[in-house]
């Protein structure tokens, strides 16, 4: 028998284990169709992309939280930009703030684990200096003693699907609520549940969009402007429902109900357009009070409102229109002396009898007033009633 020099030289080669592979590989080959095997799992580079660059090498590319430094002002400390996780709850520490961010450009994914508070702790998440681009993901705040979230001096941050709950920020000098984000912040679908100085606030270009406040104190939903607010609730605060600076801004589509003011868009230097419409705010003692200029109030409904509506300072240039105020105990809208150059047309408000629904003044214009108490057809009892412009009383 001849021996195959090359063939010794290779098994020499791969050795007795590599050998035994190919063996098995070839029969395996042979049990099915004929051809190059493909490939029948993750490749190792793959597989070392899901390592996480740390010590703990766990299968994860993000870092984990517990990873991170202590400093003598916080638990944690992030230095780098990427993406960070945390593995469980995390309790605070008396005179820290739980985590600091000390550059851009950071993702926090809490996957549902929660931030549980001590008496004594510091903010919980903050940055220290200005920073951009802070995301923070799917977190619970419970018991903290402090501000939850401060990112108001950063920009272009992001808050989704965090619930605040018996949390109070009230041993914060600067009163900055359970969170507040810095210039064209965001919150969507996070919950204050019963806190104490709850007040969810973000800088000029916010967006606020389907969060809820409720059995909480401080106020609800707060920005300078502009800003825009669309499908939130605030139920049951001592302060104001959703509060919108001159600067100007949008509120749609959202609901307030038993707070001292329902909405209230302020007056500052720099006034510009706003837009309130289509909410739904009741057992408020004042349901609207508008304080600025150049703003359009519609179709929004106002119910059981000691004062449904009310247009105050030195606003000029504000429209009421087509909003439903009933249950008003006090005279439901209102345009004070001081006021100019608004227009009041097609409402319709319900007041106690011998309460008057409208008080109108000012340098301002308005639609007639028609009773529609119990008149039957309204065309047929006044001649003023077909007007397009009329505000009723009924």
């Amino acid at each position: 028998m001849a021996h195959d020099r090359e063939r010794r030289m290779l098994l020499a080669g791969i050795g007795a284990a590599g050998a035994l592979a190919i063996a098995r590989t070839a029969r395996a080959a042979g049990c099915g169709d004929a051809g190059p095997l493909g490939p029948t799992g993750p490749t190792m580079r793959d597989l070392s992309s899901k390592i996480a660059p740390d010590e703990e090498a766990v299968g994860e590319a993000r870092k984990a939280i517990t990873g991170c430094p202590s400093t003598v002002t916080a638990q944690f400390s992030i230095t780098e930009e990427g993406v960070y996780y945390m593995t469980g709850n995390i309790d605070g520490e008396s005179g820290k703030a739980c985590i600091e961010i000390l550059c851009d450009n950071v993702e926090i994914e809490c996957d549902g684990f929660l931030f549980r508070g001590v008496p004594g702790t510091l903010e919980c998440i903050r940055t220290p200096s200005a920073q951009q681009c802070i995301g923070i993901y799917d977190a619970g705040f419970v018991d903290w003693q402090h501000t939850c979230i401060d990112l108001s001096n950063s920009a272009y941050c992001y808050c989704e699907e965090l619930w605040f709950h018996r949390c109070d920020s009230s041993s914060n000098p600067l009163g900055l609520g359970a969170a507040t984000l810095g210039a064209a912040g965001t919150f969507d679908d996070c919950s204050v549940l019963a806190c104490t100085h709850g007040r969810l606030a973000a800088g000029r270009d916010s967006i606020f969009e389907e969060c809820a406040v409720v059995d909480s104190t401080g106020g609800g939903l707060y920005s300078p402007g502009p800003c825009t607010m669309e499908d939130n609730f605030v139920l049951n605060n001592d302060g104001t429902g959703m509060e919108l600076g001159a600067a100007g801004g949008v509120i749609i589509n959202s609901r307030v109900c038993s707070c001292p003011i329902g909405l209230y868009v302020s007056s500052t230097s720099g006034q510009h357009s706003s837009v309130v419409a289509e909410n739904d705010i009741s057992d408020c003692v004042t349901g609207v009070e508008i304080a600025a200029s150049d703003v359009t109030l519609e179709e929004n409904y106002v119910g059981r409102c000691t004062k449904a509506i009310i247009i105050s300072g030195s606003a000029t240039r504000v429209i009421v229109d087509d909003n439903h105020c009933p249950g008003s105990s006090s005279t439901a809208i209102t345009l004070e002396n001081t006021t100019s150059r608004c227009l009041v047309i097609c409402n319709a408000v319900a007041t106690p009898p011998g309460v008057p629904g409208y008080a109108l003044s000012g340098a301002n214009s308005w639609g007639p007033i028609v009773s529609a108490v119990g008149v039957g057809d309204i065309t047929a009892s006044t001649g003023t009633s077909s007007d397009p412009h009329t505000n009723f009383e009924h």
